[in-house]
């Protein structure tokens, strides 16, 4: 990973195979925030940033505002362009936060849930899509939603053993499969990460399979070891769960 400055004491990592070296002395890029336009949708709205060169970029969420910084960029917004159908965007408004960084804010309407975003760069403009909470189907609380299941670990990790030899990426497997089949008798859209005991998939990839097929939720199963010693069918037993 390349570790960069963004503005000030700001700083990144990215990949090594997303960075693109300059020659030495190179300036980096400057741009201006200029118009912003909301477009809506029932599932989704888009607000679409004007910013005439490919500056870094940084989303955050706090509160129902969501917040877009534009390092190595000046404001310069001279339109919003509202749709007049939306119900998911309350206002955009925009600050100079330095002489470095302008940052928009996008209000949503009160009542309404952020269920996840994405920022993506399109010919002069970035793009940032707001999802909305999915709506229950009228036959199951699960139609029309989109899951993808990660059965935790794969290929030659051999993380996690019981003293039966039971490995723990084969039960992960087994539990998604049967999970799999339960969301589909409900009406679910589900996608699994890995299809076999066998076969490899990175971190990164399962998370990238989720984003590429716009999931409505990512879960992922994991069985966990007790310490030596213990014994598993003693009290307390159950699960964990974490979730954002």
């Amino acid at each position: 990973r390349w570790r960069v400055r963004l503005a000030g004491a700001e700083e990144a990592w990215i990949d090594e195979k997303n960075v693109q070296l300059l020659p030495e002395g190179t300036p980096p890029p400057k741009a201006l925030l200029e118009t912003i336009v909301v477009r809506s949708s029932d599932s989704h709205a888009d607000v679409e940033f004007t910013v005439g060169s490919p500056v870094p970029a940084v989303v955050s969420q706090e509160d129902g505002i969501v917040k877009v910084s534009f390092y190595n960029t000046r404001e310069h917004v001279n339109w919003i362009v509202y749709d007049d159908n939306d119900s998911f965007v309350r206002e955009v408004r925009w600050r100079q936060e330095n002489s470095d960084k302008a940052e928009a804010f996008i209000h949503l309407k009160k009542g309404e849930r952020l269920w996840g975003y994405s920022l993506r760069r399109t010919g002069e403009r970035y793009v940032l899509t707001l999802r909305r909470a999915p709506r229950a189907g009228r036959r199951s609380l699960f139609e029309g939603i989109t899951v993808v299941l990660d059965p935790g670990h794969s290929g030659p990790d051999l993380v996690g053993i019981g003293p039966l030899s039971t490995r723990e990426q084969d039960v992960n497997l087994s539990l998604a499969q049967r999970v799999r089949d339960r969301l589909l008798s409900e009406k679910a859209s589900v996608i699994l990460t890995r299809e076999t005991a066998s076969e490899v998939v990175p971190l990164t990839r399962r998370t990238e399979i989720a984003f590429e097929n716009k999931a409505d939720v990512f879960l992922s199963l994991h069985f966990n070891a007790f310490p030596p010693g213990i014994d598993p069918l003693a009290e307390p037993r159950g699960f964990s769960m974490f979730h954002h």
